[in-house]
């Protein structure tokens, strides 16, 4: 009896202890810090896993790319504790609300010689959402191929710097390099009539999800492997609120914010190189924003399903939503000073669901029995058309 006893007081005694330290680590975590358990689950492009592959985790800041961490997949899975900055941007109905940090993953493995396989992806991590301070984020990269040439390193030279190729491309900077460029990027759209005003308000720590595109170069044969692929997205978060001027007439409108835009070059598995462009989170985003006319409308409704009525002599907001479909696009060029090409590439732009930006729609006085009808393709409302209509 007097055994079992001590065997009780000592788990007790343990538990006490497992718990008061917790507790401690806890009080003493850093509040600006957000620990993630990252597991990347890699695959070949059957869908089945790769066995061995090197994970490098890059943070895509404003100022370009910067290495997070490494590691070794096994069986196809790494890993990765991350260190990530939690920086607070607002509380809105007592929830606190913080800047998402954007990732870049970059695999690659030498388990077959003949081939070069390699694959990559952008995401944002979101410490509004995650737990704190330590939570767990997967994501899934399947890897590409490329013909490993044997003596192409021979033929080419060493990697990087700038070459002149028979096939008359011109190589891209050296990896390392990155540029910046500021762009106004579409949001929202709407149309209006005589009697309706609308605007639109964007409330600190609202955020917008853009496209990151790359493109590869293959040091082996001097040229590109691809054109511009789609490569996952980075998220923006607004550190002001915004509220755009009041539209009216028979007019179209676009709400603009100005963005900042990264081109880079990084190896992603040597002797490929990769050029990416991103849009970064910055400590002042937007740089700008501006309601601008496209020009004149039909007034005519298009007669969509999603739709809401505002009464004459009223007010009405409606939340913008947004999915994970890219509903707008921006062009970005770049003048390249490390060789004077130039580079452009479509970028598509949709936003992230919270807190949530909202059209502002006033009714007038109209004729008796009409109302406002304000139409949408679907339910973001991101793209709308409002005019008078009887009311059914």
């Amino acid at each position: 009896m007097r055994s079992i006893g001590r065997i009780i007081l000592t788990t007790f005694v343990l538990a006490i202890i497992v718990v008061s330290t917790y507790s401690i680590a806890l009080r003493l975590a850093d509040p600006n810090k957000q620990i993630v358990d990252l597991c990347v689950h890699l695959e070949d492009i059957k869908g089945r896993p790769v066995q061995y592959a090197t994970v490098v985790v890059i943070h895509l800041t404003e100022k370009g790319p910067v290495k997070l961490e490494e590691a070794l997949a096994v069986h196809g899975i790494a890993h990765i504790e991350l260190e990530l900055p939690r920086k607070y941007v607002a509380t809105i109905d007592g929830k606190d609300y913080y800047a998402s940090v954007n990732l870049w993953i970059i695999a690659h493995t030498d388990e077959d010689p003949g081939k070069i396989k390699f694959g990559t992806w952008t995401f944002s991590v979101d410490p509004t959402w995650l737990k704190w301070p330590k939570d767990s984020v997967s994501v899934v990269i399947r890897l590409r191929e490329v013909p490993r040439i044997k003596g192409a390193e021979n033929k080419i030279g060493k990697c990087g710097g700038v070459m002149t190729v028979s096939n008359g491309q011109t190589p891209p900077p050296e990896p390392g390099y990155s540029e910046t460029e500021d762009h106004w990027t579409k949001t929202v759209e709407y149309r209006t009539w005589d009697q309706i005003w609308e605007s639109t308000e964007w409330p600190i720590g609202s955020k917008v999800r853009v496209q990151s595109k790359e493109r590869y170069w293959d040091y082996q044969t001097g040229q590109n492997t691809s054109g511009w692929m789609d490569a996952g997205y980075t998220t923006v978060t607004l550190e002001t609120n915004i509220y755009t001027s009041l539209k009216t007439g028979k007019y179209a409108w676009k709400v603009e914010l100005r963005y900042r835009y990264i081109y880079c070059t990084y190896w992603v598995a040597p002797p490929i190189m990769a050029e990416k462009i991103y849009a970064a989170d910055t400590t002042s985003d937007p740089y700008g924003h501006d309601t601008v006319c496209m020009g004149s409308w039909s007034g005519n409704l298009p007669g969509y399903n999603n739709y809401y009525w505002v009464e004459q002599d009223s007010t009405t907001k409606k939340p913008l939503t947004g999915g994970y479909n890219f509903l707008w696009s921006v062009n970005i060029g770049f003048e390249i000073d490390a060789t004077g090409a130039s580079v452009g590439v479509e970028l598509g732009v949709t936003r992230e669901p919270a807190p949530q930006a909202k059209l502002v729609i006033t009714a007038g006085t109209w004729t008796p029995g009409y109302g406002v009808r304000v139409e949408s393709e679907d339910d973001s409302f991101r793209r709308s058309y409002s005019n008078w209509a009887p009311k059914p």
